[in-house]
């Protein structure tokens, strides 16, 4: 009992020696970094629901344009910029969505992901092709 008295005593003087050692700015950091880190993982919305709602918001606006050609209210190449903008929100949302499938593998992945952005990127998508989806609205109605 003695023994394990001593190794828990041991531990105690080698945790407070290490925190003699450090600054208090760096200790408070190494405390300070899996509190924000579990915050921004709480706080952010879930990939797979921000990109599925890419996906809803892009195949409306996919829709819509393609409708507005078929009643022949505008043509393909007559508004190239709708159609550039449309083709480069479908690259970008294929892009964000093998990025957030890829994401979707591991925690470690996942926690990288939130880290770097990615659902903000999803969401400015999302407002972009909302955005688009109005303009085509706007220029066919």
């Amino acid at each position: 009992m003695s023994a394990d008295m001593s190794a828990v005593s041991n531990e105690a003087s080698l945790v407070s020696s290490i925190a003699n050692l450090l600054p208090t700015t760096v200790s408070r950091v190494l405390f300070a970094v899996p509190f924000v880190l579990t915050l921004v993982l709480y706080l952010t919305p879930s990939l797979s629901k921000t990109t599925q709602n890419l996906h809803n918001i892009m195949a409306s606006t996919e829709h819509v344009f393609f409708s507005s050609v078929e009643a022949g209210l505008f043509s393909e190449t007559s508004d190239s910029a709708l159609y550039a903008d449309l083709a480069r929100l479908q690259l970008t949302s294929s892009e964000l969505r093998e990025q957030s499938l890829r994401a979707s593998l591991s925690t470690w992945s996942y926690t990288r992901a939130t880290c770097t952005g990615l659902a903000f990127r999803i969401r400015g998508s999302v407002d972009s092709a909302t955005t688009l989806k109005t303009r085509i609205e706007v220029v066919c109605y």
